[in-house]
Formats: C-alpha cells, structure tokens, sequence
C-alpha cells in the first residue's frame, strides 16, 4: 500500500474503524463482492469509504472496482 490507500488504512486504524482490505491482485471482481457482503453483513456499515490507487496508478481500478460493486449489490 502507499499514498492515498496507505493514508485510509491509517486513519481507519487510529480511529478503531473496521475495515476490508481487497488486495485485487488476488481476486476475482466476484469472489471480491462475497467478501464485501460479508463484511458488510456483519458490520453493517452507514457509510462505506472506498479507495485505492489513482487512475494513472492502476488504469484498470476504475473497471475492476465498477465490477465489484456491480456484483455486491446484485
């Protein structure tokens, strides 16, 4: 993690927030979306911050990020 990802992990952290960390490397758009329903699931959130690198940084996040989402809230 670095810049304004690693910057969201921090504050969650210091202020005692739950928080998902999706290392997308790894999954897939749908196994992602079960992992957040779970999450959500039990947490039962008012407000769901997400984040992750810029668009210069990582060209296909704005996709893979519409497709997780897509399927969550399937």
């Amino acid at each position: 993690m670095e810049g304004g990802t690693l910057e969201s992990y921090m504050v969650v952290k210091q202020i005692n927030k739950p928080f998902l960390l999706l290392d997308m490397s790894v999954h897939t758009p749908e196994k992602a979306a079960q992992k957040l329903r779970k999450f959500t699931d039990r947490i039962r959130p008012s407000l769901l911050n997400i984040s992750g690198p810029r668009a210069s940084e990582w060209k296909n996040g704005y996709r893979v990020c519409f497709e997780v989402l897509r399927r969550f809230i399937r």
